[in-house]
């Protein structure tokens, strides 16, 4: 009796035949090897280095949008130094600071809602402040009088000015 019924298409001779797979795209072939490869490796550091560099730029714009208004209101003050110095004359006006400049003009600075404007005889509307809570003048001892800027955010700035 032969055995040639008992041998399968992929035996011949009581050997094996090396049949390689056909590569198909519905076929998912599996891969013994588990592990990490250089490749994801990197992909994973690229992945780690993005967010981290947008979280640093999230964590930097929220600090210094409380440093903004620190420099407005600092830049506010300068702007108003540099008017008294050349200046006649100041004073305090009801809660206004009135200079009389070297045009013999009258510029107030005023509050305005939540602004700070600077009028030059009454008219005209330049911002020179913005978000404001609080915008108080105060006539002090030794002749000075005390500018007191607090911003919605909560942050007090004080600046003393001498009238002589």
């Amino acid at each position: 009796m032969r055995k040639q019924h008992l041998i399968g298409k992929d035996v011949q001779d009581g050997k094996m035949l090396n049949r390689r797979l056909k590569q198909s795209a519905f076929i998912l072939t599996k891969n013994k090897e588990a592990g990490f490869t250089l490749i994801s490796l990197l992909v994973s550091i690229i992945i780690t280095m993005t967010i981290l560099a947008f979280s640093m730029q999230i964590l930097h714009v929220i600090l210094t949008q409380n440093s903004s208004h620190s420099f407005q209101t600092l830049q506010f003050f300068h702007f108003v130094e540099d008017e008294l110095l050349g200046s006649q004359q100041f004073f305090r006006d009801d809660n206004k600071l009135a200079i009389i400049n070297e045009n013999n003009e009258k510029v107030t600075y005023s509050r305005y809602g939540n602004l700070v404007r600077r009028q030059v005889n009454g008219r005209g509307h330049e911002i020179m402040l913005r978000n404001i809570a609080e915008y108080t003048l105060e006539d002090t001892a030794n002749n000075q009088i005390l500018l007191r800027v607090e911003t919605e955010g909560g942050q007090l700035f004080e600046k003393k000015f001498s009238t002589e």
